[in-house]
């Protein structure tokens, strides 16, 4: 309980030595609680202090302002001089390349972020297409390229696989995967992987050169290499982003990505 004399026994916010706590009605301190006061979320250690700047909860970095109150929608926060990316949800990105906006950015493993370069894509026929189209928030063009049938902006229609195929087609190098048919639709993510088994066509990620075609999970998505750069694989996606039909069944767009080589994300590159 809080004592300034006499026992508060009102609801409200308190401080004491510099440092911030919430009475509840009656008198006792909130402790170890994530509580919303006035549609802001706060959150009180196990001591009842209210927390601010960068910290851990629950294992996970997290942010809340000079008042208090906790950042859980997603966006940049600035803190002792750093910035940190914050997640949909309220987690701080940490260890993890990743990008917003299609701008690169790296957060190591306490969460401070640094923009990265991205490679000029070493002029490849294929990339120059690709960079053409980011921003494109259908993949209408596409998938009606390729499949020849109505598109519509739901996870009914992925178009990561008819992205990549299209992009190689206006590079004039739609050759080099046609033979991949063999085993599938080219908007289909396992043929991909299927043609690089048989033909021997996975290269090292650390081989990786633009205009690769790079695998992701157990063939759930496929974009391009746009280039390499130290311990990063910078992409261009189809059907990708926060809105993508991948993981979230709701439409993508075309995007700039970057990964750290390591990451589990990753399938393999291949060669056509």
């Amino acid at each position: 309980k809080y004592s300034n004399g006499k026992i508060r026994k009102k609801a409200g916010f308190v401080t004491d030595l510099g440092k911030k706590y919430y009475v509840r009605k009656g008198g006792r301190i909130r402790t170890s609680k994530t509580f919303r006061i006035k549609k802001k979320y706060y959150r009180a250690n196990k001591y009842g202090v209210i927390m601010t700047g960068v910290y851990k909860w629950k294992g996970k970095l997290n942010y809340s302002n000079a008042a208090g109150q906790w950042k859980k929608t997603a966006g940049f926060v600035s803190w002792n001089g750093n910035t940190y990316y914050v997640r949909k949800g309220g987690a701080i990105i940490t260890n993890e390349a990743f990008a917003i906006n299609n701008i690169p950015y790296d957060a190591d493993a306490y969460g401070r972020v640094t923009r990265l370069d991205i490679p000029d894509g070493d002029g490849d026929p294929v990339i120059n297409v690709a960079k053409s189209q980011v921003g494109i928030k259908t993949g209408k063009t596409y998938w009606v390229w390729y499949y020849k049938t109505k598109f519509k902006n739901t996870d009914k229609t992925p178009w990561c696989g008819a992205f990549v195929a299209w992009c190689y087609d206006q590079a004039g190098q739609y050759d080099r995967v046609t033979v991949a048919k063999k085993y599938g639709p080219l908007g289909y993510v396992p043929t991909y992987s299927s043609y690089a088994n048989k033909y021997k066509k996975w290269v090292s990620i650390d081989d990786a050169q633009p205009g690769d075609i790079i695998v992701f999970g157990r063939n759930m998505h496929v974009g391009l290499v746009e280039g390499t750069y130290g311990d990063y694989i910078f992409t261009i996606e189809g059907n990708a982003g926060p809105t993508a039909a991948w993981g979230s069944k709701k439409p993508g767009a075309v995007i700039r990505n970057v990964y750290r080589k390591n990451s589990s994300k990753i399938k393999g590159v291949i060669r056509p």
